[in-house]
């Protein structure tokens, strides 16, 4: 037989037994070990909540696959989200805990964010990130206009921080006469740094603040003055800063800088996961979310949960990272960026 009539039998043959049948996911994630990637060190509240849902939400999985954690720190979360979205596997074996303001880094550090977060495929969020404004009560500040009277040195990490960001936005928008004192290296420098009058201060999770300093609450050490946060805190009648700004290009670059409280701590698979095993992945994620057992761990752990679906979050991320260009221009311009 020659080569030819050969390749058309093979072909026909082929065609007879029909295409390879598609794996499922369940077939899949029987075989897999599956890896959550965390974008910090071990030990912080990123890792704590990938723990807590690596324990709960294999049995949600059909297959049931072995789930591990691995931190990879650096760069507030960038060194995991690079390495997530260039290097490791794209079939749902491996999900992103990132860093809660990798949108924001993806918009404003382009230079160092390799990844487009709009082609994430967003699981779901455990819990937001709400923060607020507290101003040591010594000061004499009692209302955001009192803001606007006298200097008040805020603490903040750097100079283009996520944190410090806000200020510039507050003092540009507002009119605040905010002075920042930078160089602290995370939330624990920055509490020392107001008992010791190095600042007056600081945008803090309202959770850390209950959780670290519930004596400057309860002993009106510091007064909370507004929230730092695109929807507000649940039966709190606190200005949201997002709302005094009138300016419409001054919102949009504020939900960008605030972009963090929304994403708060999420799971994505990586860009071009199959979409049947997505679709798995963000199933089993909600129905943990409601797991009576989870819950329990959770509030054990003083871990609160307000989740949202992935759904939700990608369109969120599209928004946010839509934002017409001279808007980020501008924002880079009043953050000193440019």
């Amino acid at each position: 037989m020659s080569l030819r009539p050969a390749l058309l039998l093979l072909a026909l043959i082929g065609g007879l037994a029909g295409p390879a049948r598609a794996e499922t996911p369940e077939e899949f994630y029987k075989k897999t070990r599956m890896t959550i990637v965390v974008g910090s060190e071990e030990g912080g509240s990123l890792s704590l909540y990938a723990r807590l849902v690596a324990k709960h939400i294999a049995q949600y999985i059909p297959g049931g696959p072995t789930i591990i954690v691995q931190n990879i720190p650096g760069a507030s979360g960038l060194v995991a989200a690079n390495t997530f979205a260039n290097r490791l596997p794209r079939d749902g074996s491996t999900i992103l805990l990132p860093h809660k303001d990798t949108v924001l880094a993806q918009m404003l550090e382009t230079d160092k964010a390799k990844f487009d977060t709009r082609h994430f495929g967003w699981v779901g969020r455990m819990v937001d990130y709400p923060a607020v404004l507290i101003v040591k009560a010594a000061t004499g500040v009692r209302s955001f206009d009192d803001l606007k009277k006298a200097p008040i040195h805020i603490g903040a990490s750097g100079r283009t921080s996520q944190g410090n960001l806000a200020v510039y936005l507050m003092n540009h928008f507002l009119g605040t006469k905010f002075v920042s004192v930078l160089g602290y290296r995370g939330g624990p420098d920055l509490y020392l740094a107001m008992e010791r009058g190095e600042t007056e201060a600081r945008l803090v999770p309202m959770d850390s603040l209950a959780f670290q300093r519930p004596d400057w609450i309860k002993t009106n050490y510091v007064n909370i003055i507004a929230q730092e946060s695109l929807v507000p805190v649940a039966d709190s009648k606190l200005p949201l800063i997002v709302d005094m700004i009138a300016d419409g290009r001054g919102k949009q670059m504020f939900k960008i800088v605030d972009s963090g409280s929304m994403m708060g701590f999420g799971l994505a698979a990586p860009p071009g996961t199959p979409a049947d095993r997505l679709a798995v992945l963000r199933a089993a994620f909600d129905k943990t979310m409601a797991d009576p057992a989870f819950l329990a761990a959770a509030q054990q752990a003083k871990s609160p949960i307000n989740a949202d679906t992935g759904e939700n979050l990608a369109r969120f991320v599209n928004d946010v990272v839509g934002t017409p260009a001279d808007v980020v221009g501008e924002l880079k311009r009043i953050a000193k960026m440019d």
